[in-house]
């Protein structure tokens, strides 16, 4: 099998990403790998907790930057064949690394890969009721497959992969290919836009996925969505071949349902809200299987309007950030 490195970056979730390095160390023991961990900012908590805790993994401390430039930054002190990038609040599965020699041995022609996300083992409701919502079409659209396990292998694009849970060939990243760091999410979207441009070819392994822990609160989960937003319209802009109408659908419910609120509106500008909450409820109870309850249905009808709404929003901050950049240039 190829020689990898696992590289993560950290910054204030020493909880977290000591769960994460406890699940790594029996497979290191047995597997023998690297782990770099790079702490992007000033954190002593993690510090303390890597000399202390885990004395053989590799780690820095950087100054404060996004997570695509620390990334970069990580790269350069690795020479494996391959990266493996993983976020800080994932675990893997006992048997990932036996799915992993079973890719390395079956496809001779990896470059970019990776597999989905799923939610933590004994998860409470909300987190479970999340990891169905972004797997609904009303949700995610395409990029659900971000977080399902039942497909079949393929070639892929940056609509399966998921940066939680991806290889990079190493010798890729040595020779051009890289984080763009105006990025401060999505950042993932963007390298493999880079890459298909450089016919570059991804590949997507629905069985070689990651346990990833879900955002624990609305307000963490609008952010969240949000700012993933906000980085898919800042990448229309630097990389216009990668624009995708799917992506303004939730800009002009979010459009819509601002005017809900501030007009008094007739019952014929309502009918697409009333129509979109009975779809809502649909998908919920559908994609929610044996856990039909009802109070399980609302909170996925919830978690869906929350990232349908979020996402909209998103773009409105990205325009208003350009739009206030153009007048203090001006």
């Amino acid at each position: 099998m190829n020689s990898f490195t696992i590289l993560i970056i950290t910054f204030n979730r020493s909880k977290l990403l000591q769960r994460c390095l406890q699940s790594l160390l029996p497979h290191q023991e047995r597997i023998g790998f690297d782990i770099h961990v790079v702490v992007n900012g000033d954190d002593s908590e993690t510090t303390l907790l890597l000399k202390n805790s885990f004395p053989k993994i590799k780690w820095k401390s950087i100054k404060k930057t996004n997570p695509g430039e620390a990334r970069n930054i990580g790269i350069k002190d690795i020479n494996s064949d391959f990266l493996f990038f993983l976020d800080d609040d994932t675990i893997l599965p006992f048997d990932y690394f036996d799915q992993i020699k079973k890719i390395f041995n079956e496809n001779s022609d990896l470059n970019i890969f990776g597999g989905p996300d799923a939610n933590y083992p004994n998860s409470n409701n909300w987190e479970k009721a999340l990891s169905l919502a972004l797997k609904s079409p009303l949700a995610t659209a395409s990029t659900r497959y971000r977080h399902r396990t039942d497909l079949s292998s393929s070639i892929s694009n940056e609509k399966k992969l998921i940066l939680c849970n991806m290889w990079v060939k190493n010798s890729l990243l040595k020779d051009g290919l890289e984080f763009d760091k105006r990025f401060f999410r999505n950042e993932e979207n963007v390298l493999i836009h880079q890459a298909k441009k450089m016919n570059i070819k991804t590949h997507y392994f629905p069985k070689l996925f990651v346990y990833h822990k879900r955002r624990a609160s609305t307000w963490q989960l609008f952010r969240a969505v949000m700012l993933s937003g906000s980085g898919r319209l800042r990448s229309f802009f630097y990389y216009p071949s990668s624009l995708d109408p799917i992506y303004f659908i939730p800009f002009f419910f979010t459009t819509y349902v601002f005017l809900l609120f501030l007009l008094d509106t007739s019952f014929l500008f309502k009918l697409p809200i009333i129509l979109y909450l009975g779809l809502n409820l649909f998908f919920s109870w559908k994609i929610s299987k044996n856990k039909r309850n009802t109070l399980f249905i609302l909170r996925v009808s919830y978690i869906q309007f929350i990232i349908n709404f979020a996402y909209g929003f998103g773009f409105y901050l990205e325009l208003l950030s350009r739009l206030t950049s153009m007048v203090r240039f001006r």
